[in-house]
């Protein structure tokens, strides 16, 4: 009886200490956003996903990015309000959503461009000046929702429903510039087989932050030490380059489109 009783205790006590050991663990959430998040068959990679790891491993955190979810953001956000050690990754943070979460970052800042080839000339210096040209957006995409705050006629727009048919119309000459993020297009051209070199940022009408998004009552002292920890991550080396830099050159190695 006591050999069994020392087994029961034995089995009990491991279930014990792998449940401690797991506590810690926080659920991640994202969407594909190229080259954020890179998803490939099973496996989710990217610059956001990267730096979480570090991050999370200079602060002894449990993460393991095999169990991350790909979630379409709607669901992401319901479960990330409604239950605790939720992440969600490239998250804009806004005044809607600025008292909803905890915020790890900015990781990075890219910026709604308008794009075109570098072989034209264009005559931009207002979102009413860009009406003038035809411009190739993904339907519903966030460049595309902000052009359209800032007063583009909507007739301007030629929409797809994917990131490819833009793409291939700017290349092509079906449409005179795309609207996207500086270095997503970059990521996506270089997917596509497009020469960074032939086109050219034509104008610039946004800046996002996009950060970590944790659930609401995480443990500030947990956000100070991620915050303090990507700070470590980002900050330049001799050669004025940070890590952070380098990871990303591994999905950008010829830079962001200028």
């Amino acid at each position: 009886m006591n050999k069994i009783y020392r087994i029961l205790f034995g089995i009990v006590l491991s279930l014990t200490l792998t449940t401690l050991a797991t506590a810690g663990d926080f659920t991640v959430m994202t969407g594909p956003h190229a080259p954020f998040t890179v998803t490939k068959g099973l496996r989710i990679n990217g610059i956001s996903v990267d730096t979480l790891e570090v991050i999370m491993k200079m602060t002894n955190t449990p993460f393991d990015r095999k169990q991350i979810k790909l979630l379409p953001w709607k669901k992401a956000y319901a479960r990330a309000k409604a239950l605790p050690k939720q992440i969600m990754l490239n998250v804009p943070r806004t005044k809607e959503l600025e008292f909803q979460f905890e915020w790890v970052g900015p990781v990075y800042l890219p910026k709604f461009v308008l794009i075109g080839k570098k072989d034209k000339e264009f005559a931009i210096s207002s979102i009413a000046d860009a009406s003038k040209y035809k411009i190739g957006v993904i339907r519903g995409s966030d460049p595309s929702k902000e052009l359209l705050a800032q007063g583009l006629d909507p007739a301007a727009l030629k929409e797809s429903t994917s990131y490819v048919q833009p793409l291939l119309q700017l290349k092509n000459g079906e449409v005179d510039l795309l609207a996207h993020s500086d270095m997503s297009a970059t990521y996506l051209m270089k997917k596509m087989g497009m020469a960074k070199k032939d086109y050219k940022v034509v104008y610039t009408y946004d800046t996002i932050a996009l950060y970590f998004a944790f659930s609401k009552g995480t443990d500030p002292a947990r956000i100070k030490q991620l915050n303090s920890a990507l700070a470590t991550y980002k900050k330049p080396m001799s050669e004025w380059r940070s890590v952070f830099d380098k990871n990303t050159a591994k999905y950008l190695p010829n830079g962001v489109i200028e």
